[in-house]
């Protein structure tokens, strides 16, 4: 047998899941029935040379995985690793701050999150959905962010864990107007004799529409 020994970096920011074996044999954690020998924020124990898994996960959305380190580099997470001797291992995490959003009116948000590697900026995309009956249009963001863009980006930096509050705006749209399609539009008189100049000449008509209802104006 090898020692592994993991820890969590910040401390206490998330779980890690251990199993024996590579990813196509290992018997993974029933959430169900959480035991404490493969979920827990540190790992120290003996453990048999071969293929094992790994795997840190945060304790809550705002905190992103970055990578591990110590006797391994990796960006994987689950991470399968083969122990032919002790392995000491650290994964790192990025803390930000939250993103909490409102929606004023009827419509719904979805929300995307992008880590860039190199810089450690995270990347929010959110997008404001409008409800599929057209009874409401979006109207714009406000709060921590005004705009009228949609969807809005929106840079997070690791070293400020600010919360940031925003409210997608819908407006009910008003109902429109549907007068009824003339099919038919007849004068009466439709011939005259215009050679009288002094005659006055009064015409009248009908118009029907598509359901065949016919109004006369005279």
């Amino acid at each position: 047998t090898v020692q592994l020994t993991v820890n969590v970096n910040p401390i206490d920011c998330a779980y890690l899941r251990y199993s024996e074996g590579d990813a196509s044999t290992s018997v993974y954690f029933d959430p169900n029935n959480p035991n404490p020998t493969y979920f827990q924020k540190t790992i120290s124990r003996q453990i048999n040379k071969g293929m094992h898994r790994i795997e840190a996960i945060p304790i809550s959305d705002n905190i992103i995985f970055d990578n591990w380190s110590g006797s391994i580099n990796s960006s994987d997470n689950p991470f399968i690793l083969e122990a032919n001797s002790s392995i000491n291992l650290v994964a790192n995490f990025l803390t930000f701050g939250r993103i909490y959003v409102d929606i004023n009116g009827l419509g719904t948000t979805k929300i995307e999150k992008e880590l860039d590697k190199t810089t450690k900026i995270l990347n929010v995309v959110i997008t404001a959905i409008p409800p599929s009956s057209g009874e409401y249009e979006f109207s714009g963001w406000t709060g921590d962010y005004e705009s009228n863009e949609n969807p809005i980006k929106l840079t997070l930096n690791s070293n400020n864990t600010k919360n940031i509050f925003v409210t997608a705006n819908f407006i009910k749209l008003p109902k429109e107007s549907n007068p009824p399609k003339i099919l038919l539009f007849t004068f009466e008189p439709q011939e005259v004799d215009v050679k009288d100049s002094a005659k006055t000449i009064t015409f009248s008509a009908h118009a029907t529409d598509e359901s065949g209802i016919s109004e006369y104006y005279p």
